[in-house]
């Protein structure tokens, strides 16, 4: 048959007494500050130390206490009943709201038929006028190349071409 063990419960008085014996029995380490006692918690300390600390935290029974603190988990925080009755305070009170002025969304203007057909009137003669224009210069460019009487088809290299269409 065996026997349950009773749950472990660490008697504060005993351990007080034992660590106020020991230090009265060794001269007291230095304190490490707060974020070495962080470190240590943490488990990110060297193991010279993390030795320091432990001699420290055999000595200093608050010292283990805020060890102890730095170690457990956060306790949920529940909102106070004064946060809760301001809170719904402020979702029942009405609301400040600043009024902008609204205006009727002006429709766009209908363009007239006349207008419309001006500017293609206006772009067909800037092509036209741009387009003889550019044919005038080549004109002048091509004449001032050829020497006299040649015709167009002297102006043209048929060697490099291959086919019985040519003639």
């Amino acid at each position: 048959m065996m026997m349950d063990d009773p749950p472990f419960e660490p008697d504060r008085a005993l351990f007080a007494r034992w660590h106020a014996a020991r230090a009265a029995a060794a001269p007291a380490p230095a304190q490490p500050d707060a974020l070495t006692l962080a470190a240590y918690a943490e488990g990110r300390l060297d193991e010279a130390a993390a030795e320091a600390v432990e001699a420290a935290l055999g000595t200093d029974p608050e010292l283990l206490e805020t060890l102890l603190a730095l170690r457990a988990p956060p306790e949920p925080e529940t909102a106070s009943a004064e946060f809760i009755r301001s809170a719904k305070r402020l979702v029942r009170a009405e609301s400040v709201v600043v009024p902008f002025p609204t205006r009727k969304p002006v429709a766009p203007r209908p363009v007239k038929a006349w207008l419309a057909w001006g500017a293609v009137a206006a772009s067909l003669l800037l092509v036209s006028v741009a387009g003889f224009d550019m044919g005038l210069a080549t004109g002048h460019s091509v004449s001032a190349t050829t020497a006299g009487d040649d015709s167009p088809s002297d102006l043209l290299d048929l060697s490099g071409l291959t086919g019985d269409d040519i003639g």
